[in-house]
């Protein structure tokens, strides 16, 4: 049911995307309204200016009207646009902090967004707790790993094409090296839905 599924959302985004690249406007302000609340909350792992992550968002799809021609065909728009907004956000980001003189290291720290915060304190739990504590003590490629898996709901193989892993196999490795860490550290690892 799950392959169903997955297979019809590509076959969704393929036409989307083919149409968006034979310069359809609708197909792109659907793709806009689609992925922008996803990227703006994925933004917030690496910073907490929301002016800067906007900024980027916009400038993504500019970006994207602008070289529609050149681009590719794709069958999953999400991982297309996390792995192009991950590597422009970084690099404004780093840009960004230059200019203002800061030299302290950044880290990538699962931080939700203000909707999720408010369900995350009225759900909040001790089983919860254990979970941002394990998570805390994972390194950065660990947490953004875990953030895409658990919060964004990806496949190995969209987590693997938005880091840069070589295979599957080095995603699910590490996934299981992530689980191993988590459960030596005393939790329940949470279920994903």
């Amino acid at each position: 049911m799950e392959e169903l599924f997955v297979e019809k959302v590509k076959s969704k985004d393929s036409v989307l995307w083919r149409l968006f690249l034979n310069g359809d406007r609708k197909a792109f302000d659907e793709i806009y309204r689609n992925t922008y609340k996803k990227l703006r909350n994925y933004g917030y792992q690496f910073t907490n200016n929301q002016t800067l992550i906007e900024d980027v968002i916009q400038d993504l799809f500019v970006d994207l009207e602008n070289s529609r021609k050149r681009l590719s065909d794709t069958t999953a728009i999400m991982p297309y646009l996390y792995t192009a907004f991950r590597r422009k956000i970084i690099k404004t980001r780093d840009r960004e902090l230059k200019k203002i003189c800061r030299t302290q290291e950044q880290f990538f720290e699962i931080e939700l967004s203000k909707e999720h915060l408010l369900i995350e304190e009225e759900i909040k739990n001790e089983k919860e707790s254990k979970v941002k504590l394990a998570v805390s003590a994972l390194n950065d490629k660990e947490r953004e790993i875990i953030y895409f898996y658990f919060y964004e709901d990806l496949t190995y193989e969209q987590i693997r094409l938005i880091i840069g892993y070589e295979n599957v196999k080095s995603v699910r490795n590490k996934m299981y090296k992530i689980f191993d860490l988590m459960r030596a550290r005393f939790l329940v690892l949470p279920q994903k839905n």
